[in-house]
């Protein structure tokens, strides 16, 4: 079965003459990261109550110029794009950072079922990569993952910098995949 093409996320106002493969000079966005924290959140808020969200925007501030509806529907649009290239752990990985709620708890289990994989102790890699996406501060210490796993502080310190660079590497490597077509499509200037 072929995949739906991508749709076409913003329409560009260079002219007839701009080429599609060429980056715009104003993208909505400054990042790829910056695209996907709006687009992941926007969708939390009543479109009346739209809040200006603490997004680094970029294209003079274009995206101030879209009404509530538009700015819903263009995070969709980046929503939608964004999950239909990415597959398995990146779009778990995507869920985690940007999501709320159940799915994104469900999208930090499947991103800690795969560290765990790597550091063969399932539990304790849930825990570490828990801690990595922990947005209150609420999280168990290094001290505490110690003793409960019989290690020393000093291993699961190592381990959680192991499990710290490893979903680091994987968030890069995932918004890569989204760069070239956040560029071309006017949506990011860079990663």
């Amino acid at each position: 079965m072929l995949a739906a093409p991508a749709p076409k996320l913003f329409t560009r106002t260079h002219g007839a003459s701009a080429r599609y493969d060429q980056a715009p000079q104003d993208a909505l966005f400054r990042t790829v990261r910056a695209a996907l924290a709006f687009a992941y959140s926007i969708q939390h808020f009543p479109i009346a109550s739209s809040p200006k969200l603490g997004i680094q925007v970029g294209g003079g501030g274009r995206l101030s110029n879209l009404s509530p509806h538009e700015k819903h529907a263009q995070g969709a649009l980046i929503r939608l794009a964004a999950e239909q290239r990415l597959k398995g752990l990146d779009v778990a990985l995507t869920f985690a950072y940007y999501g709320a709620g159940e799915i994104r708890s469900s999208a930090i289990h499947t991103v800690a079922y795969e560290m765990g994989v790597i550091l063969r102790n399932r539990q304790l890699g849930y825990e570490l990569v828990k801690r990595q996406f922990s947005r209150n501060g609420i999280r168990k210490t290094q001290e505490l993952l110690a003793r409960e796993f019989g290690l020393t502080e000093r291993q699961v310190i190592k381990l959680d910098h192991q499990v710290a660079n490893e979903v680091d590497r994987q968030r890069l490597l995932t918004e890569e995949k989204l760069l070239t077509m956040f560029v071309n499509s006017g949506i990011a200037d860079s990663l």
